[in-house]
């Protein structure tokens, strides 16, 4: 709280009584000064802080997406496979049953 001292006149345009007037007044922040008035310093590397935030926030946006992408891509590729390899048993059955076959025509044309 600081106290404002202002000594007045008490002087009129006919004449003059000689006697000041002492007024205090105290005036009341609510805020304090030192935290109101940043320097412009202050305000710079703040500016400079939150922007390498908000870059670093962007970058690990960037990376998480990239690697749910991946992942993505991943499960695709992994099914794919998968697929192929369940062809793949399919045909060797398939190519079991035809060499069984054959070799059956064949036992009955030579019996």
């Amino acid at each position: 709280m600081a106290a404002l001292d202002v000594s007045a006149s008490a002087d009129s345009p006919e004449k003059s009584f000689g006697d000041t007037i002492e007024i205090r007044v105290d005036v009341i922040h609510p805020v304090p000064v030192t935290s109101a008035v940043f320097p412009a310093l202050t305000v710079v590397m703040r500016l400079a802080e939150h922007r390498e935030a908000i870059q670093a926030e962007t970058e690990r946006i960037t990376l998480r997406t990239r690697v749910r992408s991946l992942e993505v891509v991943e499960t695709w590729l992994h099914g794919i496979v998968r697929d192929e390899r369940e062809a793949r048993v399919r045909i060797k059955l398939q190519l079991g049953l035809v060499q069984e076959e054959l070799e059956s025509l064949r036992r009955l044309r030579f019996s």
